[in-house]
């Protein structure tokens, strides 16, 4: 009994390395992400590997962090909208080119981060700023990093 058990434990150990090799070779698991996580103080690689799993199966991780993140990247990009049309009065100039400094500079020295990853595209004048994340297309608008109207 001993040993159809010691059989059984191996093949379940087999079969679920395909399926993880499986979904890193399919571009469902990001190997980056893994060993990141890994690295950064996750107990052990196998806790990384499987909050990656369930990253991917959308349990938690990095979809769950783009929804929690999205209210502070709408404030922020509200407030660089703010600060670029500040600089666009105090030069009178509302078309073309946004002086990037003078904005960071009225937002008193530092670009905010979006708490998610994104990144700030101040854009021109005429275009509304925009964080790298976006909108994933979704009737749910509240984990868009986008804001609808100023």
């Amino acid at each position: 009994m001993g040993r159809i058990l010691a059989k059984v434990i191996v093949v379940l150990i087999l079969l679920v390395a395909a399926a993880v090799g499986a979904a890193f070779y399919l571009g469902i698991l990001d190997w980056e992400d893994a060993s990141t996580k890994a690295r950064v103080g996750t107990a052990n690689t196998i806790a990384g590997v499987a909050g990656t799993i369930g990253d991917a199966a959308g349990v938690g991780g990095p979809a769950r962090d783009v929804k929690a993140g999205a209210p502070a990247c709408r404030d922020n990009l509200r407030r660089i909208e703010a600060a670029k049309r500040v600089v666009a009065g105090k030069s009178a100039q509302n078309i073309g080119e946004v002086n990037r400094d003078a904005v960071i500079k009225e937002l008193k020295g530092e670009m905010p981060h979006c708490p998610s990853g994104g990144s700030y595209l101040i854009g021109t004048n005429e275009q509304q700023v925009r964080c790298s994340i976006g909108g994933n297309g979704t009737s749910d608008t509240t984990d868009d990093h986008m804001v609808a109207a100023f």
